[in-house]
């Protein structure tokens, strides 16, 4: 299956028939078969789209995405034949009103994600030269991310709600691994430190374009699923806020769009902000990185595959199952 995203002003969508047409000020662009659709992602302004096409999105179950001029999700179309989402949600708010459930389940995916900033960081060793300084400011971060994804694993078997311990092993655990990226200097200068929301820098700015594009990629697995992207068991609930979204998303922030921006940090050398050139090799880049095959469970997969395979299991941890376990990745 494909997801498209349009990042092109002046792109406009419609059907033909079984297939989306993509045309660029009128003029053809490219056809798609529905059928072979996952997603569509309008990640630019003034990109038109024909009722037509929301129609048969509806009913080939292709979920709509729409980014802002600065790449967040703003909004989620999806068609209303949907199968198997009362009981699945109804299991989902029965676990989540067990606080030591939801506190174990914060747990493990605070895990993964430790453990998979690790895994970056020996990617970014293993591809990149530094010398003997820089060497072993690094080693001693991944050691210390060790030893933090540890320190969580302590706290299991559960006996109390430790979830804003986790939040404070976890900011440390960030501030140490953003701190090592700017130590090692494998960016400009202008990145100085991470910065989330209205970051001006280009580095800041892609990875939160990238973040994104990984938000579209989560939401559309969970909503597959037929969980409750708003009800989570981590972060923050308020209106508007995809908790569940955000929370499943920590677990591949790093190795699918930190590691992403890594590769391409030759593109930024004299970007001032973030250009639509970069843009578009970010986007291609993540989805490239989903579609790239893993070992899971003895076989090859792809990580799109892996990801709606993790999310079936969260959906069984909550059925009363409690299989779900964070997928750590190998550099």
């Amino acid at each position: 299956m494909k997801h498209l995203v349009l990042c092109e002003y002046g792109s406009s969508l419609g059907t033909t028939g079984e297939r989306v047409v993509v045309k660029q000020h009128g003029e053809l662009l490219a056809e798609y078969p529905l059928a072979q659709l996952h997603s569509i992602t309008i990640a630019k302004q003034g990109v038109s789209v024909s009722s037509n096409l929301i129609q048969a999105c509806s009913l080939y179950g292709i979920r709509l995405f729409f980014l802002n001029s600065l790449g967040e999700c703003i909004a989620a179309l999806s068609g209303i034949r949907s199968h198997g989402v009362g009981l699945t949600r109804r299991n989902q708010v029965l676990f989540l009103e067990r606080s030591l459930d939801a506190a174990e389940i914060a747990l493990r995916t605070t895990y993964g994600k430790i453990r998979n900033q690790r895994a970056v960081l020996c990617y970014i060793g293993k591809n990149a030269t530094f010398k003997e300084e820089k060497r072993t400011v690094l080693l001693e971060t991944v050691e210390h991310l060790k030893l933090m994804g540890e320190r969580i694993k302590d706290f299991l078997p559960l006996k109390k709600d430790c979830r804003s311990q986790l939040l404070g092993l976890e900011g440390a655990a960030a501030n140490r691994y953003w701190n090592t990226w700017v130590e090692l200097k494998v960016f400009p200068e202008t990145f100085r430190n991470r910065i989330g929301r209205g970051a001006l820098d280009p580095i800041n700015a892609a990875l939160n374009y990238g973040y994104s594009i990984l938000m579209t990629r989560v939401w559309n697995a969970l909503l597959v699923a037929g969980l409750e992207p708003y009800l989570g068991f981590y972060h923050v609930e308020r209106p508007g806020k995809p908790s569940l979204v955000l929370d499943l998303m920590e677990e591949y922030r790093a190795w699918c769009v930190d590691r992403v921006v890594f590769k391409n940090r030759h593109c930024f050398l004299k970007e001032a902000s973030l250009s639509d050139t970069v843009k578009r090799k970010i986007v291609s880049d993540v989805l490239e990185t989903f579609t790239a095959e893993h070992l899971y469970h003895g076989k090859r997969l792809s990580l799109e595959s892996i990801l709606q395979r993790q999310i079936y299991k969260l959906s069984g941890h909550f059925a009363g199952k409690k299989n779900y376990k964070p997928y750590l990745f190998k550099w």
